[in-house]
């Protein structure tokens, strides 16, 4: 359990250190791109995106969860799964492509046909890789996977840079999501070791039947986090939908490059030690208390310096994307703490289970968050943070209702993150209201926060243990295997 237990820690810090340097890339490369094009370009790349992200989805079809917590893969099934998702991913490439007219016709807008198309070939590369990326984190081999994806991104940062310097526009942004699928894939195939064979006979309900039900929870979940984009897109416009989506963004980045990467070392850990208790819940209870207290505090962060910090970092006409990531960034906290639901159920195997909930809470969540259109787009923003503050509470007691997992300890670390939450930006608040100079604001509103989390982990007991359970993973993880 020990040897379980550090080489978890380990993937989870690599995953850790790789995704600050890959936050750093992406916001670096926002900041840039952001000065290069303008908000009708992002708009109008926001609006294909929100709807064939869901080909995604369907192209992966949960198989890089399902091999993570399966007892056994044989050499045969590994293949299986590589043509099913390369097929898959044809599929959808083959299915973008021949709707993208229908596409520019819901938006009224006929540039999104060709970029549709053009979009196509990424979803066919992305399905190449699937199983290369499976097939490491099924070892555990966290680092090579953190490393291809950096290097991707680097790569991919470079080439949108570059080409929205000498004046591409939007398709700027196509050409950095092909340079991304290609050079990830490369990478991938190297450091796999694996290449698989030809289709043959072998048992695969298993994977196909959980692979069904993972993917539809996705889809579903996918499609609530794109319904405000769609709507505000259709009923709003491009800029408009560029605001909003610069804001989102944003807003994504504690999500994507944390709680989403922590995913790969969490799911395979917690598979191995499923018994319905025990050590399971031990497990379960560690890996929420390191992923609330390293991502809550980013989301605090941007409610109180998002307004500022986005004039400071994208420029003065951005500045309405940074009111709009303040009210968003209520909701990322939720979203952040609503991740230990979905590593529990893959975790157990009960993918089922979650998308029995997810049919009944989603929609709900979606009409919640229509329901702000009214409004305009600020209205959407607070209507998707008092959704996913309902969708946590909920979503948490069923889980625990359902594993047979403790409902008190995961909800009052959820609160004690949450108080942190709170004094970060309060303490943020007041500090940039004392200087008419963002930049200045900015700096004082940061060091302000970070002080005062300081003195809440000096001061508070029950605060103090929770990041010292947080310290305790990041040692084991430095500490050499043990021969």
């Amino acid at each position: 359990m020990t040897s379980l237990a550090s080489a978890a820690a380990r993937g989870g810090a690599s995953t850790v250190i790789f995704q600050l340097i890959r936050m750093v890339i992406g916001l670096g490369t926002m900041v840039i791109v952001a000065r290069l094009l303008n908000p009708a370009d992002f708009g109008l790349f926001a609006m294909i995106i929100a709807i064939v992200g869901l080909a995604e989805i369907l192209r992966d079809f949960g198989f890089m969860n399902a091999v993570s917590r399966a007892p056994s893969l044989s050499r045969r099934q590994a293949s299986n799964l590589f043509w099913i998702n390369t097929g898959l991913g044809l599929f959808v490439g083959a299915a973008l492509f021949l709707s993208s007219s229908l596409l520019a016709t819901f938006y009224s807008e006929p540039r999104l046909e060709p970029l549709a198309q053009a979009l196509a070939l990424v979803f066919a590369v992305n399905g190449v890789s699937v199983q290369f990326k499976a097939h490491l984190v099924r070892g555990l081999r966290i680092t090579r996977v953190n490393i291809a994806e950096t290097f991707a991104q680097l790569f991919g940062s470079v080439v949108v840079v570059v080409l929205a310097t000498v004046g591409l526009g939007y398709w700027a942004l196509f050409w950095q999501q092909l340079a991304v699928a290609l050079s990830a894939l490369a990478m991938l195939i190297v450091f796999s070791g694996w290449f698989p064979g030809l289709p043959a006979k072998a048992p695969m309900g298993s994977f196909l039947s959980y692979g069904a039900a993972v993917a539809g929870q996705q889809a579903l979940n996918y499609t609530v986090r794109n319904v405000d984009t769609v709507a505000i897109g259709r009923f709003l416009g491009a800029v408009t939908l560029g605001f909003y989506d610069r804001a989102y963004q944003l807003l994504m980045i504690p999500i994507g490059q944390f709680n989403a990467p922590l995913t790969r070392v969490a799911v395979p850990t917690l598979a191995r030690v499923w018994n319905g208790g025990g050590p399971f819940e031990r497990y379960l209870h560690t890996a929420q208390k390191v992923a609330a207290f390293v991502t809550v505090p980013f989301f605090a962060l941007m409610i109180a310096l998002g307004e500022v910090g986005v004039s400071v970092v994208y420029g003065e006409r951005w500045g309405f994307s940074g009111v709009i990531l303040q009210i968003l960034a209520v909701g990322g906290v939720f979203r952040s703490l609503m991740q230990i639901t979905y590593w529990a159920y893959l975790s157990s195997g009960r993918a089922g289970t979650m998308l029995r909930f997810d049919l009944i809470a989603l929609p709900v969540l979606a009409l919640t968050i229509l329901g702000g259109l009214p409004w305009g787009v600020l209205g959407v923003a607070a209507a998707h943070s008092v959704g996913y503050a309902a969708y946590w509470l909920v979503g948490l007691w069923w889980m625990t209702r359902k594993l047979e997992v403790a409902f008190r300890p995961l909800f009052v670390t959820g609160i004690k993150s949450i108080a942190i939450a709170v004094l970060v930006v309060a303490v943020g608040l007041a500090s940039t209201a004392l200087f008419a100079d963002d930049l200045v604001a900015l700096l004082a509103g940061l060091g302000a926060a970070l002080v005062a989390i300081g003195l809440a982990v000096g001061l508070v007991p029950g605060i103090r243990n929770e990041y010292a359970t947080v310290l305790r993973v990041a040692r084991m993880a430095l500490e050499r295997r043990r021969p």
